[in-house]
């Protein structure tokens, strides 16, 4: 039986793409130093590390949807960017803001479903909603992470 694949949370990027390339995965877990895992991070991760020079922001990535779906894309992220600014100064610039996206059709009608998962170094969450709005859909799920957020 292979050794689980994960790197720690004290990893550079060269060792990240090294144990990304070594084993031909394209995400690979991010472990404490308890074993617990914290977070992930992703080829897609890397690619924003070298072309902003920084280890440090936040990450939105999107899946799920058509390339012809650049109006999803450009709501979700505007609404992502905005929700960012708000919440940094509480929870850091530091963190990856996970959408997984998914379409279907119900009583004639389009219908989307949205999965999300918010991960800092202070807290992960997981939130989802789905509804004939994607742009409320999208909005009550940050919504209810900045309520939390601000409870904390």
């Amino acid at each position: 039986m292979d050794s689980p694949v994960y790197v720690d949370e004290d990893s550079n990027v060269l060792d990240t793409v090294n144990v990304l390339l070594k084993n031909g995965l394209h995400i690979v877990p991010v472990v404490d130093k308890n074993m617990k895992v914290t977070g992930i991070i992703g080829i897609s991760d890397i690619i924003n590390i070298i072309e902003t020079g920084s280890e440090e922001g936040f990450f939105i990535e999107v899946s799920g949807l058509d390339q012809d779906d650049r109006d999803l894309y450009d709501i979700t992220y505007f609404m992502a960017d905005k929700f960012i600014k708000n919440v940094c100064r509480i929870i850091g610039n530091t963190g990856k803001l996970i959408f997984n996206i998914r379409k279907y059709k119900t009583e004639g009608r389009g219908k989307y479903s949205v999965r999300t998962k918010l991960i800092t170094p202070k807290m992960t969450m997981e939130r989802d909603d789905a509804d004939y709005n994607y742009g409320k859909c999208i909005s009550r799920i940050l919504k209810n992470y900045e309520s939390t957020i601000k409870e904390k």
